[in-house]
């Protein structure tokens, strides 16, 4: 069975047991043009940085409500 690729992925960085780069890497070996956002409560340089060298999209603040709103509005809007 063939599953159909997000639209997009949100991933939050800090769940119990759930590790951000295991489900990337998932991810990515499946759908590897799924557009991928991590949520972190700390967005540093070298956590975005990171994170997009394992292939990641981008890393949101889950405190900054107009930023993912943004993000997930750019990615899911039709286009045309």
């Amino acid at each position: 069975m063939q599953l159909t690729a997000p639209k997009l992925v949100l991933a939050d960085g800090n769940v119990a047991g759930f590790v951000t780069t295991a489900a990337l890497n998932r991810v990515r070996q499946q759908w590897p043009a799924a557009p991928f956002y991590c949520l972190s409560g700390v967005v540093t340089d070298e956590k975005l940085a990171a994170l997009r060298a394992s292939g990641a999209t981008g890393c949101l603040s889950k405190q900054d409500f107009t930023a993912v709103s943004r993000v997930v509005r750019r990615t899911l809007e039709p286009e045309g």
